[in-house]
């Protein structure tokens, strides 16, 4: 028999468990992309089923109702509404809170008056049990399969795949029936009421009313919005009318657990106890990324060390061999030594987000983001952005207020990311003295803290400023569930560490691998004639000059004469001011790509042309690099805080140019992230090499 694949659409609001499901039924045999059309991310995974086929499922991102305000939740309705989508779903799992059941109920009715096979799967069982009244109730109430299943402990998840095997074999011989929610009410009756039969051209079928109105209501063309909303409003009243009953025997009365996380609540949400709680977790939080990732980093450099020695003693002398050696392996390590950071980074968001914090944060912040013209859910991207501005920009989707979610997009690329976390690391170093502050603060681990807090304050500055030049008159809101408190589930947080680093590594690494085999071409290479008078002017200062430690060696003069030389020194005038030497000028150009290259692009530069052993640290191999026109050391205090500085402000990333245009539907906006930041950026640099060298 010929195995089947089943689609299945893994739906429910937001906070309803549908990640924690989605993994534990996926495990790591998923996928990450986006959705057609737009930069919502999709996550879709298989399974196997008892009966052999294969369940192909998508999760969704979360919904209230199918009528949809957000863009986030337009991505779900437009394709439920739409059956001649390729993606259109053979089955729906919805899943619902068991926690908050009633809060869940209303999307559920609406999936099923679509006639779409559906299941209902609570979720958070071993928390919330419900007895086999309620259970009842409910199976009575949408004539589905209803199974109550835990992340945690796996209960009731093969239950749920012998329902969807049985739905999916009834779907195949057409005997499959699903009765529809508002069949039995004055459904028609109450549209004429309303003047609206005319206008949304529906027959008697309950099916066609409500698509109907769903289609219109979603055309957003701006036609006849007061009777849209009329009608909208009218159909979640009447849902929830014929939903009461049921409400009543599922409410139940607040327990010991409700009331103890509302005393939490008290002082996590409150405006200056929470505050103060907030910014200690961050402090933790920097400071143990900065701490635990010492001895991991480590031991990633002596193996990256190894490696090349290895290399070295094995490969033959050849030009191959050599860009291996010199080009490849210093370029990759220069990045992946610091994957430990950027992984315990992940970590703990990803643990902030599973206890159900993150949702106070945004509620906590939502009157001090008004006043920079942002919005509660502005503070999930800027705390987002930390990680990474791609997904950050998508997560604005879900803010409604067009202004707010503009100004979002503008000031994230300005939170210091997980990319510019190398450049930092590297940098800190020629800054910052070994140390600790009463024996527990880190000093480097503060000074990480400082950079994140400062460029917080400048993405808010700059909120305010375009709050001030942007105008509109659209109402700002927020409407939030704040989900319960739970101990975080270690697969989801292991799931999502390994996404994102994984994710990272394959994308930095593409992106540096290919940098790497270019920069060690322009810097092997270049105009010969050049180069052989470049190298006689070397052997008659040789004869001339008795200090040695003033003449430079044939390979510092190859270097400085093949073309990433030529190409530095043409912009070397530009950056001289800032303290930077055209070395560091190619290290710019290359990370224009990418940020996080900058540090691959130093190690290929001077483990490439350097004389002495390869397999010291890049930090230690730095510190010994002397301006030969100064005689001081080129990574200097000022020098490398000029460095942060410009890599704080400079939007030297195409992945976030391309994400912006998509998200805005414009050139227009990154064109000026662009030109505004990068020029901020050249004055900020100026400023503080100035002031620190002077």
């Amino acid at each position: 028999m010929k195995t089947k694949v089943i689609s299945i659409a893994l739906a429910g609001n937001p906070n309803s468990g549908k990640s924690s499901l989605f993994n534990l039924l996926t495990g790591l045999n998923q996928k990450i992309a986006n959705f057609p059309g737009v930069t919502v991310e999709k996550k879709s995974g298989k399974f196997l089923l008892a009966n052999g086929d294969i369940a192909q499922l998508v999760d969704y991102p979360g919904a209230y109702s199918m009528h949809a305000i957000t863009l986030d939740e337009q991505v779900f309705t437009k394709l439920i509404e739409d059956r001649t989508n390729q993606d259109y779903p053979d089955i729906i799992c919805y899943v619902i809170n068991a926690e908050h059941i009633e809060r869940h109920l209303l999307l559920a009715t609406q999936l099923q008056d679509l006639e779409i096979p559906t299941i209902i799967a609570l979720s958070m069982s071993d928390i919330e049990n419900l007895d086999d009244i309620k259970l009842n109730s409910l199976r009575e109430m949408f004539r589905v399969p209803v199974i109550q299943i835990s992340s945690r402990t796996g209960e009731g998840l093969e239950e749920l795949k012998n329902e969807i095997s049985k739905i999916s074999e009834q779907i195949l011989i057409g005997k499959y029936q699903q009765q529809k929610f508002l069949q039995n009410t004055n459904w028609l009756g109450k549209l004429e009421d309303l003047k609206l039969l005319d206008t949304l051209k529906i027959t008697d079928n309950s099916y066609t009313n409500f698509l109907s109105l769903i289609l219109f209501s979603n055309k957003n063309d701006g036609s006849s919005s007061a009777s849209i909303l009329k009608a909208q409003v009218w159909d979640t009243m009447l849902r929830y009318d014929q939903l009461q009953p049921l409400i009543k025997v599922l409410k139940s009365k607040d327990n010991v657990q409700d009331i103890k996380h509302g005393n939490l609540d008290r002082i996590l949400v409150h405006p200056i106890w929470g505050m103060l709680i907030f910014t200690l977790i961050m402090l933790v939080v920097f400071q143990s990324i900065f701490s635990w990732s010492e001895k991991p980093i480590e031991f990633l450099e002596n193996a990256f060390s190894y490696s090349a020695d290895l290399l070295s003693n094995m490969l033959p002398s050849a030009w191959w061999s050599d860009m291996i050696i010199n080009g490849v392996i210093p370029g990759l390590s220069g990045i992946i030594v610091f994957v430990p950071q950027i992984m315990f980074l992940f970590f703990f968001i990803s643990i902030l987000e599973e206890t159900g914090y993150m949702s106070r944060v945004v509620y906590l912040f939502d009157f001090w983001m008004r006043k920079f013209g942002l919005n509660g859910r502005s503070t999930i991207a800027l705390i987002a952005g930390g990680a990474c501005a791609i997904p950050a920009i998508m997560s604005t989707r879900t803010i409604s207020n067009w202004k707010e979610r503009l100004i979002t997009i503008l000031v994230t690329p300005l939170i210091s990311c997980s990319a510019r976390l190398p450049v930092y690391s590297l940098l800190i170093v020629f800054i910052i003295p070994v140390g600790k502050i009463f024996g527990l603060l880190n000093y480097r681990g503060l000074a990480f803290f400082g950079i994140y807090v400062f460029s917080t304050l400048a993405a808010l500055f700059a909120a305010w400023v375009f709050k001030k030049i942007l105008k509109s008159n659209e109402p700002s809101q927020l409407m939030l569930e704040l989900p319960n408190y739970k101990m975080p589930i270690i697969k989801n947080v292991a799931f999502n560490v390994w996404e994102k680093v994984r994710s990272f590594i394959v994308e930095a690494g593409k992106v540096i691998f290919v940098i790497s085999v270019i920069l060690w071409a322009l810097t092997s290479y270049g105009p010969e004639e050049r180069i052989q008078e470049a190298l006689i002017k070397l052997e008659k200062e040789k004869i001339n000059n008795t200090n040695e430690k003033m003449i430079s060696t044939e390979s510092s003069i190859r270097l400085e004469n093949s073309y990433a030389g030529v190409m530095g020194h043409w912009i070397e005038p530009a950056i001289r001011p800032l303290g930077f030497d055209w070395k560091i000028g190619i290290a710019l150009i290359a990370s224009f790509a990418a940020r996080e290259v900058f540090v691959g692009t130093v190690a290929t530069i001077y483990s490439s042309h350097d004389d002495g052993e390869n397999t010291e640290k890049l930090s230690v191999l730095l510190s010994k690099q002397i301006n030969p026109n100064t005689g001081k050391k080129v990574f200097n205090i000022a020098t490398s805080a000029s460095l942060i500085m410009f890599y704080m402000f400079a939007m030297q990333c195409l992945s976030t140019v391309a994400v912006v245009k998509k998200e805005t539907g414009s050139w227009k906006w990154p064109i000026i992230q662009l030109v505004i930041y990068t020029l901020l950026a050249y004055l900020a640099s100026l400023l503080t090499y100035n002031l620190l060298a002077g």
